[in-house]
């Protein structure tokens, strides 16, 4: 198995629990509507998206295909996406 096909692996893997995270925030979202009110619900939900947007970014910017990648380059978009989500939630706070 190459290298790229791993990657697409992964990255299919990630997106899909990333969009775990949002429906199961949309029914947290729901449910709180229902027994709490819009207030409550609106909370919920803007936490949430605090916390799945930033996922989503990292998992387009560190899984990334490229045809050829080194370990070193591999790592550094890591480290990059990391911090740009760190930077992405901060600013949404």
């Amino acid at each position: 198995m190459s290298s790229n096909t791993e990657i697409i692996k992964n990255r299919t893997a990630a997106f899909r629990l990333v969009y775990v995270q949002l429906i199961v925030t949309v029914v947290i979202a729901l449910l709180s509507y229902t027994f709490y009110g819009l207030v409550i619900a609106y909370s919920v939900l803007s936490g949430s998206i605090v916390y799945v947007l930033p996922n989503f970014y990292f998992v387009r910017i560190a899984l990334k295909s490229v045809e050829s990648q080194t370990p070193q380059s591999i790592l550094s978009r890591f480290y990059i996406g990391e911090g740009q989500k760190f930077l992405l939630t901060m600013a949404m706070f």
